[in-house]
């Protein structure tokens, strides 16, 4: 190799070694303001993504067990009275309005019943021949009137009984019905994949048309075993 081969090369080694720091320098990642962890990533205040990210305040919600379902609102049988007359007559004298409030023992309506006066002279001659012998005086006034009185406190929440009307005791609905409304029952239909979900003792949020916009909480208390087969949801 001759002197001058020996200079190019050794000029191109020199030029190369200067040009390789300047290629570096200028490749380098420029500095960033992020940086990131595993588990989190910090934004400096310079950040671009920082325009991006608003602030929110995270509120727990709870979310129901189930997609909502229609009930309707029945009275609590164990509070309820359905009074009917057990023999026939018609009504006479004062009659319970719808709503009253009833207390146990009050009159509801008064009936003439020829049926139970009968029945009632057939008893007083019973009691006369018993006491016969002792010659008892036995001052009783009967007549056909009979006065039909609640069994229970409550209201009247429905009546079929009006002035003048013929009663028998298979009348399809009852006289007076009279329930007490400080506590109500809510009957639900849920679907059958649902009821694993429901047990006795889960609160109910219930929303009615009546009051739009309020939210009222009941119980669960009975759960029917029966599935009805044959109705439609």
């Amino acid at each position: 190799m001759n002197s001058g081969l020996r200079y190019l090369i050794c000029l191109a080694v020199g030029l190369l070694s200067l040009l390789l720091p300047g290629c570096r320098s200028s490749h380098e990642p420029p500095k960033s303001s992020q940086t990131s962890t595993n588990d989190e990533v910090i934004l400096g205040g310079d950040a671009p993504k920082r325009k991006y990210i608003k602030d929110k305040t995270v509120e727990p919600i709870r979310r129901p067990l189930m997609e909502p379902v229609t009930g309707k609102i029945v009275y609590d049988e164990s509070n309820t009275a359905r009074i009917s007359f057990p023999v026939s007559g018609r009504v006479t004298g004062a009659i319970a309005a719808l709503g009253d409030q009833i207390h146990s023992g009050d009159a509801l309506a008064e009936i003439d019943s020829p049926e139970l006066g009968q029945a009632q002279s057939a008893y007083r001659d019973a009691v006369a021949d018993l006491k016969l012998a002792n010659l008892d005086a036995d001052n009783l006034r009967l007549d056909n009137r009979f006065a039909l009185h609640s069994p229970i406190s409550g209201i009247v929440t429905e009546r079929n009984i009006n002035p003048g009307m013929e009663v028998r005791p298979d009348l399809p609905t009852p006289l007076f019905v009279i329930s007490d409304l400080d506590q109500l029952w809510v009957q639900m239909d849920i679907f059958e994949k649902d009821i694993g979900l429901i047990h006795v003792g889960t609160t109910v949020l219930l929303e009615m048309p009546a009051y739009p916009g309020e939210e009222f909480k009941a119980t669960v208390r009975y759960i029917s075993k029966v599935v009805d087969e044959t109705r439609e949801l």
